[in-house]
Parts: C-alpha cells; structure tokens; sequence
C-alpha cells in the first residue's frame, strides 16, 4: 500500500507540473511583447508610445540609462530618447551633413540625401515640404504660398488667417510682401507664388529651362546657371554640351592639319564654326590662316565664318593670316570679302 501511495504522489505531482507548465506558456504566448527586448512580459510592465515593456527595458535608446518623471522621454525614430539624447545626434546628424555638403531638411531638420525638393531658399525632403496647416502635399498647378518661413496651400492660409482674425478680434496679418517680381516672366506676382533659387516666381513660370514643363514635389529640379531643370533634361543638356565640344575640338583638328573634306561632315553635326580655344582664343578660321590652309579658309568662310571674332590678343583671322606671311590666305579672303 505505500508504494503504490509513493506511485499515486509522484503522479499527481507530475500532473501538476505539466499543469504550471501548460500553464506558464499560455501565459507567454498571450503576454504582450516588450518594445524594447521583444520577449513576453509576464510580470510588472508599463505602457508608452503605443507599447507595452520591461520596466528594465524602458531606456534611452542612446545612452541606455532609465527616464525620470520630472524629464520624461522624447519619442525618435527607432524608440524613445532623452530630449538631450536627440538633441546631441541631431546636431551631430547636422554637422556631419554640412561637412559632407549635404543640405539640412527645412521641414524635419535632418539631412537632405537622396532626391529633394528646393524651394524657399532651403532644401527639403519631398515628403516634409508640405503645408503648414493641413498637411496636404502641393501640386504644380496651384503651388504654395509662402507665410512666416513655411509653405501654405493658399485657401488653408485663408482659413488661418481668418481663425486668426476671429480670435484675435483683429485684422490677421497679410501673407504678401509687397509684391515681388517674377524670376521667370519678370512681372509683379499678385496672389499665388513660391519661392526657389533665392527668387520669386509665379507657380506657372517655375518650370524646366529647357523643356518647359513644371515639376514634381518627388523628383524636384536641379540648378545650373542660376535656371531650374529637371535631372533628365539636365543631363541631355550635359551630353549635347560634351558632343558639341568634341565635335569643335574635331573642327579645330582638321583646320590645323588642312582636312577640308571634314569641315562640311562636322559643321552638318553642329560644330561651332565660331567656337573658340580657350588657350590662345583662336576659331577654326584664326587656325586654318594660322597653318596657311587655304581651302579650309576658304570652306570656312563658304559655310559662314566670321572674321570679325578676334583672340586673346584682339588679333582677326586675316591679320593672323598677314603676320603669319601666308598671302595666299590673305588674297583668298580678300576674295570672298573678308576686310582688314
């Protein structure tokens, strides 16, 4: 009889620690999961920013040391921080973007990497350039308006200023400035407006240089020469720029070494027939009379050259022609009219 009561212990026993066992993962699978360690919390825990924790686990995620109740926690990113925490890596965020040349969001205030949009004398984060009041993106149609350093939607700046009128009891302030002129059409802008590049613009004008179309708040605009572009349109600019180049440097290649048949094939290609070294300032035409080719002189001057472009040292192709001794050039200029 005693063993078989040892027997009926020892089973009750193991039942009941199956029991607590069940029990226990029950209790782990419906716990909530801690925001900081991600494991069940079974016992003390506490509620912030839309989650439960360890009350161990509730820390800065920059310093790791606990909050107090008179300080309290600012909500980052990826958790929770001492105002003084974020501060500092902001700031340091900050300081490295301006040490690598990247501009500050006017929006957020981080880091503009990537695509932006540049509008208000300040760079932006596509997302962040949105209106102060509503939250809304803008459209290039009807732009923004600009009112105390933030962009508006224009009927959303209505509505301030009459809320602020109404409690204020007073006229609310007027969100023009003496009406700027235009950067693009040059005319006074009354009403809607946005400003980029330092400059004022109607909505309508702020376009492409080059293709004339507006642009989005996704991929914004890239600035060369003081003129908006878009990227794309930009870099086709860039190519034909670079083409264009190459094809002068060709120009200038066949006028020194006497290869007539190229002229005809490089101007057809858009050669610059007046493009000019940057060295000495010479054309096509002061190289050919330099060298004493006398039919490229004479297929430049078919095809348009001007002898009036002079050097670096004011000197016209005929005159490089005359002090250089070729008097067949001189004549065969004199011939198709060129004047000293």
């Amino acid at each position: 009889e005693r063993k078989a009561e040892e027997e009926r212990k020892a089973e009750e026993e193991r039942k009941a620690a199956e029991q607590r066992k069940a029990e226990e993962e029950a209790a782990r699978a419906n716990a909530p999961r801690c925001g900081g360690c991600g494991e069940p919390i079974l016992g003390t825990r506490m509620s912030a920013m839309g989650k439960k924790w360890h009350m161990e686990c509730f820390v800065c995620v920059h310093c790791k040391k606990p909050f107090n109740a008179e300080e309290g926690f600012v909500e980052g990113d990826d958790g929770p921080y001492h105002e003084a925490c974020l501060d500092e890596i902001e700031a340091a965020e900050a300081a490295a973007a301006a040490q690598a040349n990247v501009p500050i969001c006017g929006g957020c205030g981080k880091p503009c990497e990537g695509k932006r949009v540049s509008a208000m004398d300040r760079k932006w984060h596509p997302e962040c350039f949105v209106c102060k009041y509503c939250g809304g993106p803008f459209d290039a149609q009807d732009g923004f308006v600009e009112y105390e350093g933030f962009p508006w939607h224009d009927p959303c700046l209505d509505k301030y200023e009459d809320e602020l009128q109404q409690n204020s009891g007073s006229q609310a302030p007027n969100s023009a400035i003496s009406n700027p002129i235009c950067a693009g059409c040059q005319k006074e802008i009354i009403g809607k407006r946005m400003s980029a590049m330092e400059q004022k613009w109607h909505p309508e004008c702020f376009v492409c240089h080059h293709c004339g179309k507006p642009f989005s708040a996704t991929d914004g605009f890239v600035e060369s020469e003081g003129k908006p572009y878009h990227e794309q349109c930009l870099d086709e600019l860039e190519d034909a720029a670079q083409l264009t180049m190459q094809l002068n440097h060709a120009l200038f290649e066949a006028a020194r070494q006497g290869k007539v048949e190229e002229v005809p094939f490089l101007l057809e290609n858009k050669a610059d027939i007046h493009a000019q070294e940057p060295k000495k300032g010479w054309s096509a035409l002061h190289i050919a009379a330099r060298t004493g080719n006398v039919k490229v002189v004479a297929a430049l001057i078919d095809n348009g050259a001007k002898n009036d472009i002079k050097d670096l040292e004011g000197k016209t192709p005929i005159l490089v022609a005359q002090e250089s001794g070729y008097l067949d050039v001189v004549t065969t200029m004199i011939e198709k009219g060129v004047e000293f």
